[in-house]
């Protein structure tokens, strides 16, 4: 647009007034560097810093709170360090064109942020100032990664809205303002220009010059320019002002040490020049901008209307360096300040979803690396991934965190532990066996021989809550049951070194079961624990303790020989089977042998029951293992409408389907034909033909379409196959060199099963369409047209 090329009368009139200002600057504080105000944009044109502020609301949500713009802004753009590193750039473009090619010095970062951060109602400024060397070069291996601070060290926290209506109010303040400016204004009359000279005649003491000794080695301490942004409070709930570094996307309080000095802060309506002393850094700073002593602004117009409360009189008694433009006119204090100059800022659905340059960003801290990657981009669906070492080099891997999105088996946190060995997977809720996390832990060969699993048990009919195995037990908690059953423990002999549970590769010895207190019945007769011991064929029944004594009633069984037969009753002795009966009440009488019996059958039932239900979760356990290997060796993702980054893969999919469905409409075109003209023609003429000749022909031509079937069905068969076994060998491979595998042969691993596996959908369902529901109903449809 013009308004990039070209400066209308209004910029012009500003221009003019700033170099006034300028020189007026300079002539009072000839030790102060300039200022940042007016620098080149794209086209080499001198525009006004707060007209190059475009404040915009988008319609993304995650821009609307501070934390979220700020951490886009850090992960969308590339930063490029200043030219020259201890001089102000000499050019600074507009937000839109800083979004258009992903990259920015630091003063584009702040003015694309603030842009953002006073468009959703923050009271935000760019801030024109010093820095340490970290900072300006964005060397952050020296600092903690963010994601592992604890949150409450958060120092800025937005205020949760509270009732009002009946707090008491405070006592108004009944001092007059007009008579405490008139009397600091006396104070600072005479000693006004000595105080100036004293406290800005060192250069050294607002822009912290290099000390006697460097700081840490950098000879350009305190001479590094930078800019970052500042959030006032008041606005949106602010308890407390707090600076932004938006190179980064964090958060620091006021007096930070990663920032030595201010210059100058300015937003879309106004320009200050900070009047305070800097020779300690940032820490004594205050930010009343109302405060002419401290902070001297630029365009007069905008700070009468800050200054609500002050008189007409006490507003024209403080000085100002824009004095001779003040006078020019009592209507109009300085020109009229133009609009922004730079387009409206405009991100595109698919740029905010890259959400880095090219999809992806890396960050190095101290001992740890940071990747962060677009939704959807890499194939496993991983978004975030955070590398813990031991070492400050990076080079001894501890544990590896990885994030992920729109993963179809909900998967969305996956913690690696190299210490241990441990491995842990946290699912969101959707997954058809409700499973909530998952830990195991992989010995040299990559088989699992222990493991935790947790389920949302709201969600279960079993109301599983965890799952614990060993290489020996099985240990399954319950919540809330109607049987009362909280606790279920399985030991197994026999079982093969590092094999999963499955029916048949273990032999079970002992059943336990635990059961919570039911306050119906009482103490001595509501079971606590019954015990299967199925190696020395006993079951012992222990009961809730009564609260007035010392042990709890035990009765241990031993099991009787059990006939198959339906029909016939079981031999039950007391003698023989009772081995133990202990009452915790000596003078009780005990039970009745029907009573025994009766609790005999029932324990027999519960038997066969926990049995069953061991057999179906040692069934579900080979099951989820079988499903998560199948998962993790071609992870799908789930797209939605706006998902504009797997446009290629869904072209594919619509190449494949519109393949298929020109095959079938050849096949029905071809199924038009005349089909006995061929069989007919064997015989000669067609109107001296026999009835023998025309049944043979029918049978020729029925026979030759199902040779034809099954060929083909042989044909995808083998197709079928050879992808199969194809697959079965990259999987052994994979198994036998996973730890030894580069990054990039990892990758092409996955990619070769992604698209393996959906050839053996492909072929799959047209074997099972073609051969198996269409080959019949084709057969009788031709015998019916024959």
């Amino acid at each position: 647009p013009d308004s990039y090329k070209i400066n209308s009368s209004q910029e012009k009139k500003i221009i003019s007034y700033i170099e006034n200002f300028c020189r007026q600057y300079h002539q009072l504080y000839k030790d102060r560097k300039s200022l940042f105000i007016c620098p080149l944009n794209e086209f080499k044109l001198p525009k006004f810093v707060c007209t190059t502020l475009r404040p915009m609301e988008l319609s993304y949500t995650e821009l609307n709170d501070w934390r979220g713009a700020s951490e886009f802004v850090a992960d969308y753009l590339d930063y490029m360090p200043l030219i020259q590193p201890y001089e102000l750039p000499r050019s600074m473009y507009s937000p839109t064109t800083v979004l258009q090619f992903q990259r920015g010095h630091c003063f584009e970062y702040s003015t694309l942020l603030a842009s953002l951060l006073i468009g959703v109602g923050y009271d935000a400024y760019v801030v024109s100032g010093y820095a340490t060397r970290e900072t300006c070069l964005i060397d952050q291996t020296n600092n903690l990664c963010p994601l592992l601070v604890d949150k409450k060290e958060e120092v800025v926290e937005e205020k949760e809205e509270v009732n009002k209506k009946y707090r008491i109010r405070s006592q108004m303040d009944l001092k007059s303002m007009f008579e405490k400016l008139r009397s600091n204004e006396n104070d600072d009359d005479d000693d006004d220009d000595d105080d100036k000279e004293k406290n800005f005649s060192d250069d050294s003491k607002h822009t912290m010059t290099m000390e006697e000794t460097d700081i840490e080695g950098d000879p350009l301490y305190g001479l590094r320019p930078h800019s970052w942004v500042l959030v006032l409070r008041g606005s949106r709930e602010i308890d407390e002002s707090f600076f932004i570094e938006p190179t980064t996307g964090l958060s620091h309080q006021l007096d930070s040490s990663n920032y030595l000095g201010v210059e100058s802060v300015w937003n879309d309506k106004n320009m200050w020049v900070c009047m305070q002393d800097c020779s300690e850094g940032v820490k004594n700073l205050t930010y009343d901008l109302m405060d002419a002593s401290r902070w001297e602004y630029v365009f007069r117009r905008y700070e009468n209307l800050l200054r609500k409360t002050a008189s007409t009189a006490a507003a024209a008694a403080i000085t100002s360096l824009a004095t001779p433009f003040a006078a020019a006119t009592n209507n109009s204090i300085t020109p009229a300040f133009p609009p922004s100059w730079t387009n409206p800022i405009n991100i595109s659905l698919a740029d905010f979803q890259k959400k880095c340059p090219n999809g992806r960003k890396v960050i190095l801290y101290k001992k740890t690396k940071l990747e962060k990657f677009a939704p959807n981009l890499m194939p496993d669906g991983v978004v975030l991934r955070l590398s813990l070492f031991e070492d400050h080099s990076r080079s001894k891997l501890l544990e590896v965190r990885e994030m992920y999105k729109n993963r179809m088996d909900k998967l969305d946190k996956r913690v690696y532990n190299y210490r241990t060995g441990w491995t842990s997977e946290y699912f969101l809720p959707g997954r058809p066996n409700k499973m909530k996390e998952h830990h195991f832990k992989s010995i040299s060969n990559n088989l699992e021989n222990q493991r935790e699993a947790v389920y949302f048990s709201i969600s279960r009919p079993d109301s599983l809550e965890k799952r614990v195995e060993t290489k020996d037990t099985m240990t399954e908690y319950f919540e809330d049951r109607d049987d009362f059953l909280y606790y279920k423990y399985n030991e197994y002999i026999e079982r093969t070194r590092g094999s999963s549970l499955s029916v048949g590769s273990m032999r079970k010895i002992s059943v336990s079961l635990h059961f919570s207190d039911a306050s119906k019945l009482s103490k001595d007769e509501d079971i606590y624990e019954i015990t299967f011991n199925l190696l020395e064929e006993k079951i012992t029944v222990v009961y809730h303790r009564e609260d007035d004594r010392i042990s709890a009633t035990c009765r241990e069984f031993i099991q009787p020989n059990r006939n198959d037969e339906k029909g016939k009753n079981l031999t039950w002795s007391p003698t023989q089977t009772m081995k133990q009966n202990k009452q915790s009440d000596p003078m009780k009488k005990d039970k009745k042998k029907v009573a025994l019996y009766q609790m005999m059958l029932q324990l027999l039932k519960l038997e066969e029951k926990y049995s069953e239900m061991t057999r179906g979760s040692e069934l579900e356990v080979q099951t989820m293992l079988h499903e998560r290997m199948q998962e993790e060796s071609a992870a799908l993702l789930e797209s939605s409408t706006t998902d504009l980054l797997h446009s290629d893969k869904a072209k594919k999919r619509k190449a494949m389907m519109e393949r298929i469905a020109m095959e079938e409409k050849m096949a029905k075109e071809e199924k038009e034909l005349d089909v006995m003209t061929t069989f007919l023609s064997r015989f000669g003429e067609l109107d001296g033909l026999t009835e023998e000749q025309i049944e043979r022909a029918k049978q020729d031509c029925l026979e030759d379409l199902k040779n034809r079937m099954i060929e083909r069905a042989n044909l995808i068969q083998s197709r079928y196959d050879k992808e199969v076994n194809e697959l079965q060998r990259r999987q052994a491979w994979f198994q036998t060199n996973q730890m030894i595998m580069v990054k990039e042969e990892e990758q092409e691993y996955i990619t070769y099963c992604m698209e393996a596996l959906f050839r053996i959908q492909i072929l799959e369902m047209r074997l099972n369409r073609l051969h198996k529901e269409q080959a019949p109903l084709k057969y009788r449809a031709l015998e019916e047209r024959l």
